[in-house]
C-alpha cells in the first residue's frame, strides 16, 4: 500500500516514542527501588494524555516541546501510589507490558523505516517526475519564447504592414476624393450624353424614315431607268435598228488557274494575266468593264444576261423573233465575240444545255402545228461555212470542187441568197435537227491555247419558210438565219501555228471587214465595204438591210482578256446603232401565180 509523502512522514511521526518521554521515564522508575522517593520530583507523565496519544497515533513534529504533567493529576498520583505499596505485585505486569512495549517500538522502527524507505523512493520517482515535468515545462517556454519572439516579429511586420497600409489608406482616400471629383463630371457629361443619345435616337429615325425614302425612290428611280431603257429599245427596234444583247459567261478554271500578273492590258498580250473578273453588270441593260487604260465604262444593251443565266432564260428573250420569220421577215441571230468567249455555247450549246439554234428549231415546228388548219408551210434549209475565205456546202456528201460554184446573190428587195447551195426540205423539228446535225459534223474545228473546241469557220445556218393561207392564198416568205462568227484571236495568245495560223489570219480579215462595214452603217456613210468579204456579203441583208436582227456579244469576264472584251462590247454598240429597213415578204394570190408561171418558163427555156 503506498502512501503519499507527506502523509508517510505523518505516520513516522505520530508512531515514534522519544526516549525522553514521561511514560518510559514512568516506567523505569517503576524497576528502580528508589522511585518511591522521587515521586514528588518527577511526576509521572498523564496516563490520560499517554492514552490519546495511543488512540490518535498523532505526535507532534516539535521534538524539543516537551509533554505536560502535572502532579496535581489525580490520576498520575493513584497510579504513583498504587506502585509505590504494589510493585511487587505489578513487576510482572511492567515488564510484560515493556516487552510488549519493545516489540510494538521494534515494530514501529521497522514499519517507520519502511515507510522513510518508501518516503524516500517515493521523493526519488517525485524528484524524477519533477525533474521530468520541469524539463518538459522548460521546454515548453522555450517553445513559448521562440513563438512569442515570432509573435513579436510577426507583430513587428504587421505593425510594419499596418503603417504602410495607413499609408495606402490615405493615397486612397486621396484617390478616392479625386475620383469623386471625377464622378461628379462623368454625372455632368453623362447628362449631356444622355441628352445627345436622345437627340440622336431623334436624328436616328429621322434618318431612318429618310434611308426608307430613299430606298423607295432608289427602287422606283431603277424601275424607271429599266423601263426607259426597256421603251428606248423597244422604240429603236420599231425604227428598225439592230437588238444586241450582251452575254457574260463564267470564268474558267484555265483562266483562274493563269493567277494575276497585270498583263491583261497590255497590247501584245500573252502571258500568264490576272484571273479577276473585270464585267459586271449593273442591271438588265448596262454592263460595266473595268479597264487599266480608261477606268471603268458602262455599255448600254438591249438585255443583259449575266453568268447565272442559262439557255432558257437566253431563249426566253429571243423566240418571238421565230414568230417574225413565220410572219415573213427575214430573221438574222447571229454571235459575236473574241474566241472562246461562249459564241458557240450560245447558237449550238450541248445535248444537255441546247443553244438557240435546237430551241428556235424545236419553236419553229411547235408555231407551224398551231397553224396548220390556217395555212400550209414549207420547209427547207441549208448550211454553209465560210473557212479561209471560201464557202463551203455542209450539207453536201463531199467537199471539194463544187464550192466554187457558191455564189452569194440579192434578189431585188435585197435578200441574200447563196446559188448552188444544196438546199434540203425538212417536214419536222427532227428531220431539221438530223440536217443540223449532219452539218456540224463536217465544220472545221480544233484545239486551241484559249479553246479546247475552237471553232475556225463561220457558220451560217439558213431555214427558209414559205407560208400559204388557206383562205386568202397569199403567201409568205420569211428566213430564219443563224450566224456563228469565229471568234478573234490574238497568236500570240492562242498559240496558233501552221494551218491554224492561216486559219486564224482568215478570221481575222474577214472580221476586220465586218468591223469595217459596222463602222460604216453606225456612222452612216454613203458607202458600206459590203464587197470586201464574202462574211460581210453574206450578213448584208442581216446588217443595213430588210431583216430583223439580233446580236449576241459574248464577253469574257477574265482580265486576261479585258482588251478583247472592251473591243468586242465596242463593236457592239456600233452595231446598235445601225437601222435595217425592215419590211415583209409578202405576195398576194395572183403575184403567187404570176411568179410561179415566170418561174416554169425559165426552168423551159
Amino acid at each position: 500500500m503506498h502512501y503519499s509523502a507527506r502523509e508517510t512522514t505523518r505516520r513516522a511521526h505520530a508512531l515514534t516514542i522519544s526516549p525522553s518521554s514521561p511514560a518510559l521515564d514512568v516506567a523505569s522508575k517503576i524497576h528502580d527501588p528508589a522511585a518511591t522517593f522521587q515521586v514528588n520530583k518527577d511526576p509521572p507523565v498523564s496516563l490520560k494524555e499517554n492514552g490519546s496519544l495511543k488512540e490518535n497515533g498523532n505526535l507532534k513534529e516539535n521534538g524539543n516541546a516537551k509533554s505536560k504533567t502535572s502532579t496535581d493529576d489525580p490520576d498520575v498520583v493513584k497510579v504513583l501510589r498504587k506502585a509505590t505499596y504494589k510493585v511487587s505485585g505489578d513487576t510482572q505486569k511492567l515488564r510484560q507490558l515493556c516487552t510488549e512495549f519493545d516489540a510494538k517500538e521494534e515494530d514501529y522502527k521497522k514499519r517507520i523505516h519502511d515507510l522513510e524507505t518508501e518516503l524516500r523512493n517515493h521523493q526519488n520517482e517525485s524528484t524524477k517526475t519533477h525533474d521530468r515535468d520541469i524539463r518538459e515545462m522548460e521546454n515548453r517556454m522555450e517553445l513559448v519564447a521562440q513563438k512569442l519572439e515570432a509573435a513579436e516579429r510577426y507583430m513587428a511586420g504587421k505593425e510594419e504592414e499596418c503603417n504602410m497600409l495607413k499609408l495606402d489608406l490615405d493615397t486612397l482616400n486621396e484617390e478616392n476624393k479625386r475620383l469623386k471629383e471625377n464622378l461628379n463630371d462623368m454625372m455632368l457629361k453623362l447628362q449631356d450624353y444622355e441628352e445627345i443619345l436622345a437627340q440622336k435616337k431623334t436624328l436616328n429615325e429621322q434618318y431612318s424614315r429618310i434611308l426608307e425614302e430613299h430606298r423607295v425612290l432608289s427602287e422606283d428611280f431603277n424601275r424607271e431607268r429599266v423601263l426607259r431603257k426597256k421603251y428606248y429599245n423597244q422604240v429603236e427596234e420599231m425604227k428598225g435598228k439592230i437588238r444586241v444583247f450582251c452575254r457574260v459567261r463564267p470564268i474558267t478554271e484555265s483562266e483562274r488557274r493563269r493567277g494575276s500578273s497585270g498583263s491583261s492590258g497590255s497590247s501584245g498580250g500573252g502571258g500568264a494575266g490576272d484571273a479577276s473578273i473585270v464585267v459586271s453588270a449593273e442591271d438588265e441593260y448596262s454592263v460595266s468593264l473595268n479597264t487599266q487604260r480608261g477606268g471603268q465604262r458602262s455599255f448600254l444593251f438591249d438585255r443583259v444576261f449575266q453568268e447565272h443565266e442559262d439557255q432558257e432564260a437566253v431563249f426566253r428573250d429571243t423566240h418571238a423573233l421565230v414568230q417574225s420569220a413565220l410572219d415573213g421577215y427575214n430573221v438574222t441571230i447571229m454571235a459575236y465575240g473574241q474566241t472562246g468567249s461562249g459564241k458557240t455555247y450560245t447558237m449550238l450549246g450541248t445535248p444537255e444545255e441546247p443553244g438557240i439554234a435546237p430551241r428556235a428549231f424545236t419553236r419553229l415546228f411547235q408555231l407551224l402545228d398551231e397553224g396548220r388548219a390556217r395555212q400550209e408551210a414549207a420547209v427547207s434549209t441549208y448550211m454553209l461555212e465560210l473557212y479561209n475565205d471560201k464557202l463551203i456546202d455542209l450539207l453536201k456528201p463531199a467537199v471539194g470542187a463544187d464550192t466554187d460554184r457558191l455564189d452569194i446573190k440579192r434578189d431585188k428587195k435585197g435578200a441574200v441568197h447563196v446559188q448552188g447551195a444544196a438546199v434540203r426540205s425538212v417536214s419536222s423539228a427532227s428531220e431539221l435537227n438530223r440536217a443540223f446535225n449532219e452539218g456540224l459534223a463536217n465544220r472545221h474545228t480544233a484545239a486551241t491555247k484559249m479553246n479546247v473546241e475552237s471553232s475556225r469557220s463561220h457558220l451560217l445556218i439558213a431555214v427558209c419558210l414559205s407560208i400559204t393561207s388557206k383562205q386568202t392564198g397569199s403567201v409568205l416568205r420569211g428566213k430564219l438565219t443563224l450566224v456563228d462568227l469565229a471568234g478573234s484571236e490574238r497568236v500570240s495568245k492562242s498559240g496558233a501555228s501552221s494551218d491554224q495560223l492561216k486559219e486564224a489570219n482568215s478570221i481575222n480579215k474577214s472580221l476586220s471587214a465586218l468591223g469595217d462595214v459596222i463602222s460604216a452603217l453606225s456612222s452612216e456613210s454613203s458607202f458600206v465595204p459590203y464587197r470586201n468579204s464574202k462574211l460581210t456579203m453574206l450578213l448584208q441583208d442581216s446588217l443595213g438591210g430588210t431583216a430583223k436582227t439580233l446580236v449576241f456579244v459574248n464577253a469574257s469576264p477574265a482580265a486576261y482578256n479585258a482588251d478583247e472584251t472592251l473591243i468586242s462590247l465596242m463593236y457592239a454598240t456600233r452595231i446598235k446603232q445601225i437601222t435595217n429597213n425592215v419590211c415583209k415578204n409578202a405576195d398576194n394570190k395572183e403575184i403567187t401565180r404570176l411568179k410561179s408561171v415566170i418561174s416554169k418558163k425559165k426552168g423551159r427555156d
